[in-house]
């Protein structure tokens, strides 16, 4: 358990909620920012309701032609607590990435018990430019 002083909560981050999509645009994970507080080790930490949803061809679908794209899954963590640095170095590195794509990863939790790690890559099979992840991240900029 956490125990520390309530930071307030008008608009955290600029924003009440993001979202990052995945180069082909079938995968999704969003956020929902629900509190803000400082911990006893003087680190900001957010509530966030994250939700993580992916689509696919319809599976009971013998030929593709004859299916759609329809929700395939959905993850639903409530109560993931996110250091607000690590969600800086995170925008940040996404920036450096647009620029010059490679492998990389920020650890956005590693407290309470959870870990949650957001991960960036390259296939050749997509094209890595700013026009696909600017937009979900625009939102975010207003941390700094």
């Amino acid at each position: 358990m956490i125990v520390a002083k309530d930071v307030g909560n008008d608009k955290l981050l600029g924003a009440n909620s993001w979202s990052l999509l995945s180069a082909d645009g079938w995968n999704k994970v969003t956020g929902t920012f629900i509190r803000k507080w400082m911990s006893l080790e003087d680190d900001v930490l957010l509530l966030t309701d994250i939700s993580i949803t992916g689509d696919f061809w319809q599976r009971d679908k013998e030929e593709v032609n004859d299916a759609k794209i329809t929700l395939d899954f959905i993850v639903q963590l409530p109560q993931v607590i996110i250091k607000e640095n690590a969600l800086k170095e995170l925008i940040i590195e996404i920036d450096k990435w647009f620029s010059e794509p490679r492998e990389m990863g920020i650890e956005l939790s590693n407290v309470c018990y959870q870990s949650f790690q957001i991960t960036f890559g390259m296939k050749d099979e997509f094209i890595c430019s700013q026009i696909n992840l600017s937009v979900q991240f625009d939102i975010l900029k207003n941390i700094e």
